[in-house]
């Protein structure tokens, strides 16, 4: 009888090992899935950077340069995320690294904010030393042609299509996901694109346009459905009010 009883004691904590195994597994499971909607394509996970990350410590003149770089073209990224569903932290955060905060040689001489090269462009074009010597980089007559070439790239580029099965809300995800897709050589280059965008709060740009959107008309793309879905919306060219 004893060595009955001291088999149960052995069967019931075997039994509750068991259960106590299955429970960590469940959470480590549940864990996993929430760290991996930020950037889906990426394994193992990059940890989240803080908020006021430490890969910039902006003395006082670039605070200066990069807040007006905002103040003046954050229209336009709003704007290119009505039309496009591309959300204007992104846009702004790629523009503010991008181009120097506008003051680098493609934005000064092409207005080239986005670092886009010729690849399949038959406009003008400026030489500049990037990964190789003297590669060709697209020149625009504005701005303003830059931002809508921009949304032009992702949009119609496969490798970019994993872009637009993300939140319009999530920006880490956008930003891990740009990296996958290769946007970019630098291996950080999420990271400097989600450090600028929380440093400069501008996810509250994404927000203003999706309450806009919320209590006006939905002009072109039902941006709050696809908040709440999850979802990318087709783009059809009867749907896109302004032309390329």
């Amino acid at each position: 009888m004893a060595i009955e009883g001291q088999r149960l004691q052995l069967d019931i904590a075997a039994a509750l090992g068991f259960v106590l195994l299955l429970g960590a597994c469940g959470s480590s499971k549940r864990a996993i899935t929430r760290s991996t909607t930020y950037h889906p394509t990426f394994a193992p996970r990059v940890a989240p950077l803080p908020k006021y990350s430490p890969l910039f410590s902006d003395g006082a003149e670039e605070k200066v340069e990069r807040e007006s770089y905002i103040e003046k073209y954050k229209a336009l990224a709003m704007r290119e995320m009505k039309r496009c569903e591309i959300p204007a932290s992104i846009t702004l955060a790629q523009g503010l690294w991008e181009s120097n905060s506008g003051l680098s040689f493609l934005a000064e001489q092409a207005n080239n904010h986005f670092g886009i090269k010729c690849h399949n462009w038959s406009g003008p074009g400026v030489k500049h030393d990037d990964d190789a010597p003297g590669e060709c980089f697209r020149k625009y007559d504005s701005v303003n042609q830059s931002f809508i070439d921009h949304s032009r790239f992702l949009r119609e580029r496969r490798r970019y299509r994993g872009l637009f099965k993300l939140r319009i809300d999530d920006y880490r995800g956008w930003a891990y996901e740009l990296q996958a897709d290769g946007y970019a050589t630098d291996k950080s280059y999420a990271e400097h694109l989600i450090s600028l965008i929380e440093q400069y709060d501008l996810q509250r740009f994404d927000q203003l346009v999706l309450k806009g959107e919320s209590r006006g008309k939905k002009r072109v793309l039902g941006l709050h459905a696809r908040v709440r879905r999850g979802k990318a919306i087709p783009i059809t060219a009867d749907r896109i009010e302004e032309a390329f």
